[in-house]
């Protein structure tokens, strides 16, 4: 008896044309390359809810978009405001009044700049009387003492200055019989408050407030 021989049934080959007058066989879908985005599959089930943020961009409620709405509105109620307020104001003055007011404005405006350019040369000057000192000084140390006004300016950067050199003195009077231990457990010796920085003799005193009053006092 000859076994039957079974082969292989292409479907395909059974189908009806394609109705739009372009047969093609089924081909998988190409694979994405690396970089190339890749939609989301799109929800069919019947019932879900669409997506709300398809393009990945915020969506404001009524609320959220009202409270901008208010605030925007609140901020330019308040400058109009302002504008119509000095409006007023120079509504009731004549025209001498209007000018003074003016003359006035400018003038304000002019001091504040002198004095920040005033300030500012005081802080050249302070910093040449530190650097004769040969006192080491950085710009936080200047905001303590510089002034616009010269004499005072003058009168700070001295009283630091003497301050200053009496510090050294005692220390250097207690440096005399021995220098000490920055840190007890250590073998480095002490730094020269003399060739120490204001800022750096601040953060001593705050690390080590103990020893910052040993070399003050002893």
């Amino acid at each position: 008896m000859i076994p039957k021989i079974l082969m292989p049934m292409n479907l395909q080959f059974f189908a009806e044309d394609n109705p739009q007058g372009d047969p093609k066989d089924p081909v998988d879908p190409p694979k994405p390359k690396d970089g190339d985005q890749v939609d989301p599959p799109e929800r069919k089930k019947q019932g879900e809810p669409a997506d709300p943020d398809p393009d990945g961009k915020h969506v404001y409620t009524d609320e959220q978009v009202n409270e901008i709405v208010k605030k925007r509105l609140a901020r330019a109620e308040k400058e109009k405001q302002a504008a119509v307020d000095e409006a007023a104001k120079l509504a009731k003055m004549n025209a001498d009044q209007k000018k003074d007011y003016e003359l006035q404005k400018a003038q304000k405006e002019r001091d504040e700049l002198k004095s920040q350019l005033a300030t500012y040369e005081m802080g050249k000057q302070a910093r040449s009387m530190f650097e004769d000192a040969k006192l080491s000084v950085t710009e936080d140390d200047l905001k303590h003492v510089v002034t616009p006004e010269a004499e005072s300016t003058e009168t700070n950067v001295k009283w630091l200055i003497a301050h200053d050199q009496a510090v050294a003195e005692r220390v250097r009077q207690e440096l005399l019989k021995g220098s000490t231990p920055l840190d007890p457990s250590s073998n480095r010796k002490t730094k020269s408050l003399k060739d120490m920085t204001l800022v750096e003799r601040s953060e001593l005193q705050r690390k080590d407030p103990e020893m910052y009053n040993k070399l003050l006092t002893k």
